[in-house]
C-alpha cells in the first residue's frame, strides 16, 4: 500500500531569538504501483504544543499548487487529564488542519509551513508533535516526527589552525583548541582525521601533543585510501590518511595547543597542496566543529652563508690567489650564484667565482702599491 510520509525539515531548530517556522516535506512512497492519483481528496494534519510556545494558526500555509487549508478554527485547548492523541502530557494544545484536496506533486515538497514564537514560560526546549491523518483509499498516513525547540547552543569543541597557509618546504602543522558551551573538565576522546597528498610526507610518529593536555595512543602510520570511491573529505587529490584519537583530553585554561603535526614537501610537490581535518567527538552534549584546511605553499626562501660566518684573512702583496672559499645552502636546494653586491671604491680590487664561492683578489694597483 502507498504511504503519505510527512518529515520536518529540521528535526530540531536552535533560535538566536524568540522566533522561528517549522518546515514539513511530504511524498508518497509507492513500492506497489498501487496508487497512482495525483490528487489526494483530504488529509488531516494535527499539530500539538505547550503553552511556551505561540502558534498562529492564520499564518500556517502550504503552496498554492499543493493545496489550500479551508479557515482554520484556531487554536483548541485540551485536556492532559483525559489523555492527548499525540501521548504527550506536555502538550496542552492543538490545532486542526485539514487539507482538501492536497495535489501531488513531483517538483514542490514542502507540505506546510508553521511560523511560532516561545512565551515568557519558555525554558529552553519544548517539543512540537504532529498527527497525520488520510481519507484517501489505498493510502496510509505513517508517524510523524516531532519537532524539538531550544536555544541552548550545543557544546563545540573549536579546532583551529594557527596558520591556515604554510610557506615552507619542511615544518609543523599546529591546531588549538577551545570549548565553547561546554563546562566540562575532561572530554573522553577526540578523533581527528588528516588528509593529504603525495605532494607532502607526514610523520604519524612525530605527532605529538602536551602531556597536560592528554594522551595519543599509538598510530598505525600512514593509510592510503582510494578516491576512485570517495574520500570522507570529499576532495580527490588527497590520498593518504592518519587517524589521531586522543583519549582523554583535558580542559584547560593555559594549555590550548591541541595536536603539532610535522611535514615535509615530497619530489611530487608542485608549489601548493591543501591538508584537510575531520573531528569527531565522543562526549555528550559536545559536537565537533568544521576544521578550516591548512594549505602548504612553496616560497623561495633566501640561501644562507653556511661558512665562514665570521672572518678575517691575510694575504701576500701582488697576490692573486684564492684567500677565501665561501659555502651556502638553499632550502629548497636550488643551484646558488655568488656575486658581489656592495658597492666600494675598492670592488674592483676583488672578484669572486658565480659558481663556486670562490673569493680571490685581482692584484690590481692602488698608487705604487698592490693588494
Amino acid at each position: 500500500m502507498a504511504t503519505l510520509v510527512v518529515s520536518p525539515v529540521n528535526s530540531t531548530l536552535n533560535l538566536s531569538g524568540n522566533q522561528g517556522q517549522i518546515d514539513l516535506n511530504y511524498v508518497i512512497t509507492d513500492p506497489d504501483n498501487s496508487f497512482s492519483a495525483t490528487q489526494i481528496a483530504a488529509t488531516g494534519f494535527e499539530i500539538y504544543f505547550s503553552d511556551e510556545i505561540a502558534i498562529d494558526v492564520n499564518d500556517i500555509i502550504v503552496p498554492s499548487s499543493v493545496g489550500t487549508i479551508p479557515p482554520i478554527a484556531g487554536r483548541l485547548t485540551i485536556d492532559d487529564s483525559v489523555g492527548n492523541a499525540d501521548g504527550d502530557p506536555n502538550t496542552v494544545n492543538a490545532s486542526i488542519l485539514t487539507f482538501q484536496p492536497l495535489f501531488v506533486s513531483e517538483t514542490e515538497t514542502l507540505f506546510i509551513s508553521i511560523p511560532f514564537s516561545t512565551t515568557g514560560t519558555f525554558d529552553g526546549t519544548a517539543e512540537v508533535n504532529f498527527i497525520s491523518r488520510e481519507a484517501t483509499d489505498n493510502l496510509d498516513a505513517v508517524a510523524v516526527n516531532p519537532v524539538t525547540i531550544t536555544n541552548i547552543t550545543p557544546g563545540q569543541l573549536v579546532i583551529t589552525p594557527i596558520s591556515t597557509t604554510i610557506s615552507s618546504s619542511t615544518g609543523e602543522i599546529v591546531l588549538n583548541y577551545r570549548l565553547e558551551n561546554f563546562d566540562a573538565e575532561q572530554i573522553a576522546s577526540i578523533g581527528l582525521e588528516i588528509y593529504f597528498s603525495n605532494e607532502i610526507a607526514i610523520d604519524a610518529d612525530g605527532i605529538s601533543i602536551p602531556d597536560s593536555v592528554g594522551d595519543i595512543p599509538a598510530i598505525a602510520g600512514i593509510l592510503a585510501i582510494d578516491d576512485s570511491v570517495g574520500n570522507a573529505d570529499g576532495d580527490p587529490d588527497t590520498v593518504n590518511s592518519v587517524v589521531v584519537t586522543v583519549q582523554p583530553l583535558f580542559v584547560s585554561d593555559t594549555d590550548t595547543l591541541l595536536i603539532t603535526i610535522p611535514f615535509s614537501t615530497t619530489a611530487e610537490f608542485d608549489g601548493t597542496t591543501q591538508v584537510n581535518f575531520i573531528s569527531r567527538g565522543a562526549t555528550e552534549g559536545l559536537e565537533a566543529a568544521t576544521i578550516a584546511p591548512v594549505t602548504v605553499t612553496n616560497v623561495n626562501e633566501a640561501p644562507t652563508i653556511v661558512s665562514p660566518d665570521d672572518f678575517s684573512v691575510e694575504f701576500a702583496e701582488n697576490s692573486t690567489a684564492i684567500v677565501l672559499d665561501i659555502d651556502a645552502d638553499d632550502p629548497e636546494g636550488d643551484a646558488i650564484t655568488f656575486a658581489l653586491v656592495t658597492a666600494s671604491v675598492d670592488a674592483s680590487l676583488f672578484s669572486i667565482n658565480r659558481a663556486t664561492g670562490e673569493f680571490i683578489v685581482t692584484g690590481k694597483q692602488i698608487g705604487r702599491a698592490h693588494v
